[in-house]
Formats: C-alpha cells, structure tokens, sequence
C-alpha cells in the first residue's frame, strides 16, 4: 500500500507499488504457500495470472513434490467472472471459485465452483481439501473480510514511500484494525517498509466466533467455537460444538486437542464465543473446570450465556479459580447471529 493506506489509484493502469526487492519477496512467499486466495475484483481490475514467476521457487516446490504454482483461489459473491482471463488461463494448476450463489450456473470450465456461506466455511473447505497454508492478497474488500473476522495468523503490510490521496480508489484504512493487530517484526526491502503482525486479542476472539457457525445445528445447544493461542497469537488448537459425536463443548475440544497433540499450554489464553459453561445441564465436568485444570492463563469470552438451560457461573468460577478473565463485547453480533434461535 502507499503511505496513505491506497492499494491503487483511480486511473485504469496497474500501479506497482512494492519496489523490485519487495516483489522478489513476495514471489518467494507465494511459492512457499499452497493456495492464493484473491476477490473477484481483483481479477476483473488487474488480471494477475498468481503463477510462480521465480523459477528457483518454482524448482523447489517441484523438488518438495508440489505442483509448480499454489492453488489459485477466487472469492465472487456475483459469480461474475471472464474465463479468459489470466487467473484462468495461466498456469496448469487447479482453481477454485468460491461464491454465495445459491444456484450453481457459473460457467466456468477451468475452475472449480464451490459455494459457501461465510469466509469460514471457505476455510474449513481449503482445510477438506489438504490446503495448509493460505496467502490472501487482496483486494481491499477481500483483505478487509479477513481482518474483520479475525481470519489470520499474520499479516505482511508493505509500505511505500509514497502518498496515493487517489479519491475513489482503493483504500485499507488499516488504522481501524489497529486493536486487532500486534506488530511483531519490521523489516525494509530496497526502498519499501514491511510491517509484520500477529492477530490482538480481538482478532482471535473474532476467529473463535467465526468457527460457532461450523456448528451442525440444533435448537437444544448452543453454537460456540473457541480455539486457544499461544502469548504470541499463534493459534494452538480449536474447536467448535458438536465438531465430534456426543456431548463434547467447545472449549472442551480445543483443550482434548492439545493434549492429544502434546501441545504445551502454559500461559496460553482461551477465546470463547460464549461464557464457558459451569455447570452443565448433562452433569459432565464443565469446561470452566477443564480450564482451570489445564495451564491456560487468560481467558476471553464474548456473550454470557443466557437463562436457557442453567444459571452459568463460569466466569466467576474462573475468577476464583485465579485465572485471568476478559468479557469482551467486540464480536457480540455474530455471536448472537449464530445462536438466533436463543438471542430473538
């Protein structure tokens, strides 16, 4: 982006704005990911192939058994997309199309279309499918898509040295994430500043709510995701009700994962979309006291959980229990959005 948060100008032209340094960076950290995930308008406006230019990275992804280019990964709510373009005719690797069209009439013979509800979904379909690392490039819609749901685990910001003031172009105004982003590294390729950060609290709040609509749903249980972070933001494990068969909660989930897993959780913070329960309607041990017999530290809840079932206590037994407690309100919409049936 420019100085002033422009990712183009208004004119009809490409602008670059990463110097030659910075590019070369970039080619590398697109050979190093399995997918690339860009929005529609991104195509229609710039018309980016997404292949692997360098042919040293495009080597060593031969040489890991990888196929030369990253799956290439569109986003369309209008499902309005030109099959010539280079997105779909450059390269030999596969490419998805992902849209919120009910009706599955996209004619596009190169790609695959898939439909899904909410960027989370789109996830979980790039996981189905044995995509481990995702690179989401823009543009500023998609981009901001992704902040807003939490939907990261870092984020690259390139600044050049220069002030766009383009009216009517596209703009990241990234100072209204600033909550949500942890600068962890900088760093200056040629003439262009790199800003490297982590997912803030609210960030991973926002990503554990995202995952209660990953919940099969039901008018007897709550929809709560929850996944637990390292002090750094690294996010450790996840879960989401009813992920597995029987009666297994959320936060329950996350922790069995990282025990399975050998996962160390000392000092780690828990994010809940919903106050962990304590008790619990089924008399099994309540997630309030998984926590606190795990080495979780901090735990960041966003809705209390309402007099449907039981009187929840768990954030004042957490309390008790010594552990750090954070009520926040941040992503409270969606939480009330995936439990419509109990929040009228």
């Amino acid at each position: 982006m420019s100085a002033d948060g422009y990712l183009d100008d208004s004119s009809p032209r490409r602008l670059i704005l990463s110097s030659p340094e910075d590019l070369a960076e970039i080619q590398k950290l697109r050979a190093s990911c399995d997918a690339i995930l860009v929005g529609a308008e991104t195509v229609r406006k710039d018309n980016p192939s997404l292949c692997t230019r360098d042919e040293q990275a495009r080597q060593e992804r031969i040489d890991r058994g990888l196929p030369p280019d990253p799956v290439k990964v569109v986003l369309t709510s209008s499902g309005d997309m030109d099959p010539s373009s280079r997105f779909f005719m450059k390269g030999n690797g596969k490419k998805i199309v992902y849209h919120t069209k009910k009706k599955n009439n996209l004619l596009l013979p190169q790609a695959t279309p898939v439909h899904v509800d909410s960027l989370i979904g789109l996830i979980a379909d790039l996981e189905n499918r044995n995509m481990g690392r995702l690179l989401v490039e823009g543009g500023a819609r998609t981009l901001t898509q992704f902040l807003e749901a939490g939907l990261f685990d870092e984020a690259r910001v390139a600044v050049a040295p220069i002030k766009l003031g383009s009216k009517g172009a596209a703009h990241l105004p990234l100072q209204d994430f600033k909550d949500r982003l942890k600068l962890r590294k900088t760093e200056r390729h040629g003439e262009t500043d790199v800003f490297w950060y982590n997912p803030a609290d609210k960030a991973l709040l926002a990503r554990a709510t995202e995952l209660a609509f990953l919940c099969p749903p039901t008018d007897r249980a709550y929809c709560v995701g929850a996944l637990i972070a390292s002090k750094d933001g690294a996010v450790l494990s996840t879960g989401y009700s009813r992920e597995w068969e029987g009666n297994w909660h959320a936060e329950e989930i996350a922790i069995e994962k990282a025990r399975r897993a050998g996962t160390d959780l000392t000092g780690a913070a828990i994010y809940s979309s919903m106050e962990p329960c304590h008790p619990r309607l089924s008399g099994k041990k309540s997630c309030t006291e998984h926590i606190a017999d795990s080495d979780i530290a901090r735990v960041i809840f966003c809705l209390k959980e309402p007099l449907h079932f039981v009187q929840c206590r768990g954030e004042e037994r957490l309390r008790a229990a010594g552990l750090e407690v954070f009520h926040d309100l941040s992503s409270a919409p969606r939480a009330r959005t995936a439990n419509a049936a109990f929040f009228p």
